[in-house]
């Protein structure tokens, strides 16, 4: 990870880095699909 990595590029990074889906995130955290995509765009 360098120092310009947003922080969307981040919470995507970590989900993949787990092997998680967004629907499978979604499941875990009771965030929507939905509102996990926003956060990543």
């Amino acid at each position: 990870m360098n120092g310009a990595t947003t922080i969307q590029e981040r919470l995507k990074d970590l989900r993949l880095n787990k092997g998680l889906k967004l629907e499978e995130l979604a499941e875990q955290t009771g965030i929507s699909k939905s509102a996990l995509g926003s956060y990543e765009k």
